[in-house]
């Protein structure tokens, strides 16, 4: 009797207050951040719990500062016992975001701000197609003493190509963390001569982020998408798409792979071995692009003599004959090759753009039909299915339906 009495004088909301597995359930959902951001004002109660979830990744820029507690004019935004101040302990990745400097400064002080304690990763945007700058450095991104000041503790960075803005002169190399012991890295195949740039001179005294250990490093963007040949050749034109036309699409779609890059990719690998604690390499998609370029090159009658596994044989070596002599005692180096989709399964899509989009939906997660349709015209002109990766759903059936032998 008096534990109905009890319940019958409490409120249905101090119920529920009294289970936070059902909080638990609500904020399970997929909210979005402003969602989130009203259970905070809501109750005391689902302060911490939605606080944990919004306060997971922050972003920050040369434009954004969520992380100090004052305002512009010096008033108090976040401290209290539900401040802003109690959330950022919750903080795990800080997205670094790329934004021009504006002309009012809102990191000032910044040096007196204190680390974000539990930070384990930093993802660095990659520089928009679109973006340029007359000359100088690259400014988009916030420097790195204020990286650095914020995320002590993370033991992982993630970078992706391109790297800096178009028309820049110079870059500012990636940060000093010393406790990250790993880099992933997302490289598009025409960047990769710039990503010594990015990663320091590891002959220097002390190059940047110096204790990283191992590296995961997908390459893609080999296979574009031919926007310009859309626009310069009828289509279809009333006689039908001819033969040419299918070859200029195909020529343009693997424009970004050049006779270089195949160089320069080795001379990248050899450069991550030669950081002094570098022993583990994964390679992502690497293979899946050899192959392509192989067979692509193969029929311009391009082909330098060595197959693909020769190739992955000497990336192996050259890396594993680097890190011969480093400060690691017997520790054995690692070379793995590895699809992309186990890449994306295990990193996700950070710093993605519509054109990784593409390249995914293209080149690594096709679906069916868009397989089946590559496969039908492949048939019909004799030419590998994988020549028309470039192409759309819609383009290759418009091919089909159009195609004069």
């Amino acid at each position: 009797m008096k534990a109905s009495e009890h319940g019958q004088g409490m409120s249905a909301a101090a119920q529920v207050a009294t289970t936070p597995d059902i909080f638990d359930q609500i904020l399970s959902h997929p909210f979005g951040n402003r969602d989130l951001t009203s259970f905070l004002r809501v109750s005391p109660l689902f302060f911490h719990m939605a606080g944990r979830k919004l306060y997971s990744t922050l972003p920050i820029s040369n434009a954004l500062n969520t992380v100090s507690l004052s305002g512009p004019s010096g008033e108090s935004s976040g401290s209290g016992s539900y401040g802003r101040d109690q959330l950022l302990p919750y903080v795990r990745t800080v997205v670094v975001e790329r934004a021009p400097i504006p002309k009012r400064p809102i990191w000032a002080g910044w040096e007196e701000l204190p680390p974000l304690p539990f930070v384990e990763n930093v993802i660095i945007q990659p520089a928009d197609a679109s973006a340029r700058q007359q000359g100088g450095q690259d400014t988009s991104l916030p420097s790195n003493a204020l990286i650095e000041r914020l995320c002590p503790s993370a033991t992982r960075l993630h970078l992706a190509t391109r790297c800096y803005i178009r028309g820049a002169n110079s870059m500012q190399p990636i940060p000093s963390l010393s406790n990250v012991h790993t880099l992933v890295l997302k490289v598009r195949t025409p960047d990769i001569h710039a990503l010594w740039q990015v990663l320091g001179d590891s002959e220097g005294a002390s190059p940047p982020c110096s204790n990283i250990r191992q590296v995961h490093l997908l390459l893609w963007g080999d296979v574009s998408y031919p926007s310009k040949v859309f626009r310069r050749i009828p289509w279809p034109s009333k006689t039908g798409v001819s033969r040419r036309d299918l070859m200029d699409l195909t020529v343009a779609s693997y424009g970004p792979s050049t006779s270089r890059f195949l160089a320069q990719l080795c001379a990248a690998i050899e450069h991550l071995g030669d950081r002094e604690h570098v022993k583990v390499l994964h390679l992502y998609n690497v293979e899946s692009v050899l192959k392509r370029y192989a067979e692509w090159a193969g029929s311009l009658g391009s082909v330098n003599g060595g197959t693909v596994e020769d190739t992955l044989r000497e990336m192996k070596e050259a890396f594993c004959r680097e890190t011969e002599g480093s400060g690691d005692g017997d520790e054995v180096s690692v070379v793995s090759f590895n699809p992309a989709t186990t890449f994306y399964d295990t990193f996700g899509l950070y710093g993605g753009d519509k054109q990784e989009a593409w390249y995914i939906s293209a080149a690594i997660k096709p679906s069916a039909r868009l397989t089946a349709l590559r496969q039908q015209l492949a048939d019909r002109t004799g030419e590998p299915a994988d020549h028309f990766l470039g192409l759309k759903e819609h383009d290759v059936q418009t091919i089909l339906d159009h195609y004069k032998e």
